[in-house]
């Protein structure tokens, strides 16, 4: 899988292991009584755990590959990060720092939800690499794809969707930015604006971008309603 654009929750999860890091300082800065904005206490923080940051540079690119992984190594980051600020609880029984380590292991679910779900997209997940190809009714919808810019079409079947992405099974790879998606099915067609996320080796990942119901008749939100309607999610 090649990933040629990341949602915002990629970027997110980078912001939130960095945040992580300068939530971990503020509370050995808060047991040590000084200034959280103390840079030469941050400094020492750095240096003293060097496989903290070289683990959280890994994970990191981890992300930003979208490895499956990377949900596990996201694990075990946040509870070493718990464990190591609410071992400072323990010690000093600070009750500031409590309500911190509280906030911090509610962050960490949400994030981990969130991360977990975005791993479950589609795009993701292309289903004709297993084999099943075809298997299903809607595996058989014609998808057609064009790149108004360059003129260039794509024409493919639909193997995998979700409510905001999809892919298609397509020889022709060579096409990405924003596209105007098409879908033939029972001889209804549906419209709407698609990206190219990830590319595998016969096929492409697109999420389905916003759009109104006055520029088309029938759009993605109807299509999918349809297949959830008829067992297909």
């Amino acid at each position: 899988m090649k990933i040629l654009s990341r949602n915002n929750i990629i970027y997110q999860m980078i912001f939130y292991v960095f945040l992580s890091i300068i939530y971990l300082h503020i509370v050995y800065a808060l047991d040590a009584d000084i200034s959280a904005i103390n840079v030469n206490r941050f400094k020492g923080l750095v240096i003293g755990m060097p496989y903290l940051i070289i683990f959280s540079l890994f994970l990191s690119f981890c992300f930003m590959r979208i490895k499956r992984y990377s949900l596990s190594l996201l694990v075990f980051f946040s509870l070493f990060i718990f464990y190591k600020s609410f071992s400072i609880f323990i010690i000093n029984f600070d009750k500031l720092i409590l309500v911190l380590n509280v906030i911090y292991i509610l962050i960490s679910f949400n994030i981990y939800i969130l991360f977990r779900e975005e791993l479950t997209r589609s795009i993701y997940q292309p289903n004709f690499e297993t084999g099943s190809l075809d298997v299903e009714l809607y595996r058989k919808v014609e998808v057609e794809l064009i790149n108004e810019k360059t003129a260039q079409v794509v024409r493919g079947k639909l193997v995998n969707f979700d409510d905001k992405s999809l892919v298609i099974y397509t020889k022709d790879t060579n096409i990405k930015g924003v596209l105007n998606l098409t879908l033939k099915y029972k001889k209804s067609i549906f419209s709407a604006k698609a990206k190219v996320m990830t590319k595998f080796r016969n096929g492409i990942g697109l999420q389905v971008l916003p759009s109104s119901s006055q520029d088309v008749e029938l759009d993605w939100k109807e299509f999918y309603t349809i297949k959830e309607a008829r067992g297909f999610v």
